[in-house]
């Protein structure tokens, strides 16, 4: 604090000497700190969007995980309520849609968990119900099972 008082000082009186102004020059261990200051700033600044990626990752894989036990659980039910295999029915929903209940195929209209064209979940008894609805999917898919539909997927 006083170095900073003192120079201020002797720069003051040296300009009103008339003295050509004095320019204060970084020294090599200002410009080294400064160069290392910004390669740790691009280094952390890389380490931060890294993180921000592990971190979204993360949160996708927790989200998968909820909604994959759901859809897991949902098709057990429907395969109890119906008296089907459940092996079947997780089978064609892994194979159709990976168990993601909001799957959607532009090219064919089909969606959702057992990805069921419109016209088809329609002909079940849970037409009532929104298609996106991974509980009716699944019980849907049983009831087909149950009265001889099971073959109108890709995957069997």
């Amino acid at each position: 604090m006083i170095v900073v008082v003192l120079a201020s000082v002797w720069l003051s009186a040296a300009a009103r000497a008339g003295d050509p102004p004095v320019t204060v020059v970084k020294t090599d261990h200002f410009a080294r700190l400064s160069a290392e200051n910004l390669r740790l700033r691009k280094h952390l600044k890389g380490y931060g969007i890294w993180v921000r990626k592990l971190r979204r990752e993360n949160r996708l894989l927790r989200r998968k995980s909820d909604w994959h036990t759901e859809s897991k659980d949902a098709i057990r039910m429907a395969a109890l309520a119906y008296g089907q295999s459940e092996a079947t029915l997780l089978r064609k929903a892994d194979c159709e849609s990976g168990f993601w209940p909001y799957a959607d195929n532009p090219n064919s209209d089909a969606t959702g968990l057992f990805q069921f064209m419109p016209g088809t979940f329609r002909s079940t008894p849970y037409a009532g119900f929104s298609i996106w609805d991974v509980h009716a999917q699944a019980l849907a898919a049983a009831w087909m099972h149950r009265v001889g539909r099971g073959g109108e997927w890709v995957c069997s």
